[in-house]
């Protein structure tokens, strides 16, 4: 069943009440069931491919000013949101170009005025796709050893500055809130200087929108989703008593699927740790020795 197929039963069910107000009912809902079987959330993956350093020409960096002006330089617009350290320097800038030999830093160059200065261009952040929920983990092509996951403010503890290049050892989810709605960004560190690709495994939204082309989820059962939305919209007409009824039975189909899931699972074998096991193993061996004596 679809999303569109799921709104308009509620639409008829529930007569002029906003779309707006009734997607919400749904998302909410079927969110909620999702949470409820964190085992059948969407799992997907996608690849990240980072980019190599750019350090061609020099630049010429004013004190105090925002302005760059590059000699034997191409920047293209693909660096424009990258950062870039001057001569060196420990801080490093968010990188906007303007043309093949003209650029911008984010606040006012630090250091003093200079020409022939050396610079590196570098990429450290990275865009996910919309609607992700959790980054699960994060591991090379190249079979090498897979980032460990952290948070943003874990990231900033251990490297600040980010002065580091190289092979990335860490990974930190963040949302983008300078975008509407918030991106899922990830950033790498050390800061990646070649190219590598970079498997990325998490649980995605199930809708992330009310979308009338999206199908549920085959394991959700259509009539669990429309009790839960009727109980909302009972109680929105303060039908109190005929939404708490509504409410019982969605929970009791989504008990039911809750049980269909964990049949459907499958037990998991459970090995006892010998510490806790080897006076069972003596025990035996002693009444087998009584029995031979008998």
């Amino acid at each position: 069943m679809t999303y569109g197929q799921i709104r308009m039963q509620v639409t008829q069910r529930f007569p002029g009440v906003s779309l707006d107000l009734i997607d919400s009912w749904i998302l909410g809902r079927y969110q909620e069931i999702l949470d409820k079987l964190p085992w059948q959330r969407l799992e997907e993956q996608t690849v990240i491919q980072t980019v190599e350093t750019y350090a061609a020409g020099t630049l010429s960096a004013t004190k105090g000013s925002t302005g760059l002006v590059g000699a034997g330089t191409a920047w293209t617009t693909g660096m424009t949101g990258r950062v870039i350290r001057i001569a060196e320097r420990a801080e490093y800038y968010e990188f906007t170009r303007t043309g093949a030999t003209a650029g911008a830093v984010d606040r006012g160059y630090e250091g003093e005025t200079g020409s022939g200065l050396g610079y590196r261009i570098d990429q450290n952040v990275y865009g996910l796709p919309a609607g992700l929920r959790v980054l699960k983990g994060a591991a090379p092509l190249d079979g090498s050893a897979p980032l460990e996951i952290v948070s943003l403010a874990r990231l900033n503890g251990l490297a600040r500055n980010r002065p580091m290049y190289g092979r990335p050892a860490f990974a930190a989810l963040y949302m983008d809130d300078t975008s509407t709605p918030p991106a899922p960004q990830v950033e790498f560190y050390p800061i990646p200087d070649t190219v590598l690709g970079v498997r990325l495994h998490y649980d995605a939204e199930a809708v992330g929108s009310a979308d009338t082309a999206v199908s549920l989820l085959a394991w959700v059962r259509p009539m669990c989703l429309l009790k839960g939305v009727e109980a909302e919209g009972l109680a929105f007409q303060e039908k109190f008593v005929a939404a708490g009824l509504a409410e019982k039975r969605f929970e009791s189909l989504l008990r039911d699927m809750i049980v269909n899931q964990c049949t459907a699972k499958g037990g998991v074998r459970w090995k006892i740790h010998p510490r806790f096991s080897r006076h069972w193993v003596a025990a035996a061996l002693r009444g087998a020795g009584r029995n031979r004596t008998l």
